[in-house]
Formats: structure tokens, sequence, C-alpha cells
């Protein structure tokens, strides 16, 4: 049943950008994780950003570091937002799982965006990942807080879907296209619990 509201996700962000806008945590307490992201990253590198809101904090943060972004985002409100703030980047209102961009990247971060596919897209976008990374690229993404298949979990009075798979799956994927997981987190209690997974392009 869960799988239902796969498709739904995009929707529920468009209906309530604003409000995701005034209650999103910026106080960057994904600062370790994008620290150790970008230490692989060349001084000015380009990062592609998927799922990236309206850009705060996570993209506010890279650029402020001296890296190019990209962010790729379905909602439109969140997208001009991205241009309101961050005039001299690249912002693509789009669905990561259809992008096909024709251009490599030095990062790619899927921060809280990934984890809302269902498992046939999730597994599907590990292509889409090698297609977009340099060799030597890092890819961070965030999946489930454990091991729970599927979710949906109520927010702001609609029906919010989770999915994510095993630790051994994801390795088994980030292998398949390419990638060699160098750290990976379960509830990690600096990041609310999430499951963090960082992998280099080999």
């Amino acid at each position: 049943m869960s799988e239902d509201f796969s498709e739904n996700v995009i929707d529920f962000y468009r209906k309530h950008a604003e409000r995701f806008e005034e209650e999103r945590n910026c106080e960057l307490f994904e600062k370790s994780w994008l620290d150790k992201f970008l230490a692989s990253v060349p001084e000015g590198g380009h990062v592609l950003d998927l799922g990236c809101g309206f850009g705060k904090p996570i993209a506010e943060y890279l650029i402020g570091q001296g890296y190019r972004v990209t962010g790729i985002d379905a909602v439109p409100a969140m997208i001009e937002k991205c241009r309101e703030f961050f005039p001299d980047e690249e912002w693509v209102v789009g669905d990561m799982r259809e992008i096909a961009l024709e251009k490599k990247f030095d990062g790619i971060l899927a921060w809280d965006s990934f984890f809302h596919l269902n498992h046939t897209d999730q597994a599907n976008m590990f292509p889409t990942f090698k297609e977009h990374a340099k060799v030597g690229a890092p890819l961070l993404f965030t999946a489930g807080p454990d091991e729970r298949g599927r979710s949906v979990n109520p927010l702001w009075g609609d029906p919010l879907f989770h999915a994510t798979f095993s630790k051994e799956a994801y390795v088994a994927f980030l292998k398949k296209y390419g990638f060699e997981c160098e750290d990976q987190r379960f509830n990690d209690e600096e990041c609310g619990g999430r499951a963090v997974y960082l992998a280099k392009r080999v």
C-alpha cells in the first residue's frame, strides 16, 4: 500500500513548498558529511545537487566554499527561490529520475531526496549517478534511518513516502555501477537518525 504514495512526493513538496522553506532546519547539521564529500572535490569543482530544494543550507554552503552548483528540483517554486538567492549558479526544474545533462560533475549529492523514491526508481538512479560522475567524483546520499523497506509518514497533514534498501544492497548497486562505498553510518544522531552513504566513482 505504501508504494502507492511514491508518485505523490513531488505534489507533496509543490503543495508545501512555502512551509518547507519556513521550517527547514538550516543549522547545517549536515556539515560533517558535506566536508567529507568536499574533500574529494577539486577546488572550484562543479557539484550536482539532486533534489536541491530552495538551496539552503546545503547549496549555500557549497557555494560559500567556492564550488559551482547545478541544482535539480521538480518543484518550480523552489527553483525560483534558488535563482533568487544564488543567481550565478545553474538551477533546473526537473525530476532526478529523468535527467540527462550530457555532462559529468566533480561531485553528486542527493541529500534527503533520493530516499523519497521507491525501490525501483532508487535502483534505476545508480546508472544516472554513473553517467553524471567524473572518475574520482564523490557521491553522497541519505537513506532511511534503518532497514525498514517502505514507509509513509504523515507531515503537515499529508502522507510522505520513504524507501530504503539494506546496506548490502546499496553497496552492491554502487559496485555494479562503478562506485566504491567509502563511508556509511546508520542512525547518525548528528543527522537526525539518517542513514548516510558516501561513495566515490572509481
